[in-house]
């Protein structure tokens, strides 16, 4: 019965920020295509009839109908459906107080556009970004007429929207700092499910391999459509966010991030989200990542005694685990564990590209980040580097052709790896030396093992492919612990498996 209502409810809401961006002069929102994709899926989901009364689905003024395409069906679907209308209009919401409330200020190099009137006829002309920041408040949008500015921005009023031209069109030669201070509630999973109609009975919150929706908790946009150029400041990245607290949520947004001398982005406190960014050319990291949330963990342990005898893990060539060339001997018992962070406290890399930086593309030194949809490839050394203590989750993602392995999980630290492809490494696909959960992912065609689990180390690997290295496929060394599940680890160019004598390592 819910879901007609929030059907109307996002209807109407997108109507009405059509009509008010056309007033202020703002054409292409970025939640547009969004919002596009989910009414696309709501009208071709299969659900309770819509009441009599109750307004049909249709496209937004100026936009194609919703296709037809055939969506996931069942209650879960709808649930599912339920928690993306509702962060959709949330969304929505927000959006259209920040039209109604604030003020539209264009930053133009030259003055002429905005003097002239021709977009916007009642903006406010200034000739530098940071003449509009100083006087903007919560609310206001900046508006960046093509050029080149060459100054370095402070973002400490939050909620002030920076949005170019184009990316191409705008360039920053300098160094932007958001330090946004802590003013929002705070914001955890128990809060999240007691607030929200579906309850605990969400999938989006309850399955395992995901962290909770990428878009929920970043409605903030601080900048977009722009290209930051770092290329004198020998100090600074080209982004740092260091904001007053952990429950911070900033938005970059569609930016070409470059930096010739430290890393791309850094980021010490809060939990911005960077989507549809590129990060490159740093002769240090793309994203050096340490702030630190408060987590909340849920942990599932997989234990068994089983023997690769009769498994639905498929290992091909002789004698795999080395000397043991008995097929079904038993193993040890292992107890692996997936413990890793379940908040929605954290940062997002969504639909982003990270690629040809001098040092690991990716260093997550502390906290817990989420990778979604991104390409990560091409450093001199690791794709990603995650260390002691932090935790990384990857959905969706490519990560290729480093230098050193593609992924390297350090002493307590945490991977989860989701759907995601890692190859063509210059060493290992993945290196484990602290815990890895690794499901429905193809690691393949790395020049070293395509996994090494080192001592001490565990992982756990579900409906996953490991094949194509010109090593061998898996590496367990003495005391890690091991497990695959409903696997494929064949066509290496050594043995496909390999474990120490004191490494356990089950397959089934």
């Amino acid at each position: 019965d819910a879901l007609p209502i929030y059907l109307e409810k996002t209807t109407l809401l997108e109507a009405r920020i059509r009509e008010l961006e056309a007033q202020k002069g703002l054409t292409g929102s970025e939640h547009e295509a969004q919002t596009d994709a989910l009414l696309n899926k709501v009208s071709s989901a299969p659900s309770k009839p819509i009441k009599a009364g109750s307004r049909p689905v249709s496209a937004a003024p100026g936009r194609s109908s919703p296709s037809n395409a055939k969506a996931p069906s069942g209650r879960s679907a709808t649930i599912e459906l339920l928690a993306s209308l509702e962060s959709v209009v949330s969304r929505q919401q927000q959006l259209i107080d920040r039209f109604m409330s604030g003020s539209v200020l264009c930053v133009d190099a030259k003055m002429a556009l905005c003097a002239s009137g021709s977009s916007s006829p009642s903006a406010p002309a200034f000739p530098t970004i940071n003449a509009a920041l100083k006087v903007a408040v919560p609310g206001d949008t900046i508006i960046v007429r093509p050029g080149s500015y060459k100054e370095n921005l402070f973002l400490t009023t939050p909620n002030v929207w920076i949005k170019g031209a184009s990316k191409e069109a705008v360039i920053i030669v300098g160094c932007v700092s958001v330090k946004w201070p802590s003013s929002q509630p705070f914001f955890d999973l128990n809060e999240t499910e007691a607030s929200s109609p579906l309850g605990a009975t969400s999938t989006l919150l309850s399955d395992p391999t995901k962290l909770v929706p990428a878009t929920q908790a970043y409605d903030n946009l601080a900048l977009s459509n722009v290209t930051i150029r770092n290329v004198e400041d020998a100090v600074s990245p080209a982004i740092r966010v260091k904001c007053e607290g952990s429950n911070v949520f900033p938005r970059i947004q569609n930016c070409v991030i470059i930096s010739h001398n430290l890393a791309c982005v850094v980021v010490d406190e809060g939990q911005p989200s960077f989507e549809s960014c590129t990060m490159s050319e740093s002769k240090q990291f793309g994203l050096f990542w340490r702030a630190k949330p408060p987590v909340a963990t849920h942990s599932t342990t997989f234990s068994s005694r089983v023997s690769r005898k009769n498994s639905a893990t498929s290992i091909h060539k002789d004698a795999p685990f080395g000397d043991k060339s008995d097929p079904s001997f038993a193993l040890t018992e292992a107890n692996v564990t997936d413990s890793f962070p379940q908040s929605p406290i954290c940062g997002r890399i969504i639909n982003c590209h990270i690629f040809n930086n001098k040092a690991p593309n990716i260093v997550v030194e502390s906290g817990v980040l989420a990778i979604y949809n991104a390409i990560v490839e091409g450093s001199a050394a690791n794709g990603i580097l995650i260390k002691s203590g932090a935790n990384v989750h990857v959905e969706g993602s490519t990560i290729r052709n480093n230098g050193y392995s593609n992924i390297d999980v350090l002493p307590s630290g945490s991977l989860r790896i989701v759907s995601s492809l890692l190859h063509t490494s210059c060493k290992a696909g993945l290196y484990i030396t602290g815990r890895a959960f690794v499901h429905s992912t193809r690691i393949f065609d790395n020049a070293l093992p395509n996994v090494v689990v080192m001592t001490d180390a565990v992982a756990l690997f579900v409906g996953s492919k490991i094949n194509g290295s010109q090593q061998y496929g898996l590496v367990a060394k003495a005391r890690s612990q091991v497990r695959l599940t409903g696997c494929e680890v064949k066509g290496n160019g050594f043995d496909n498996v390999v474990a120490d004598e004191a490494a356990v390592v089950n397959v089934d």
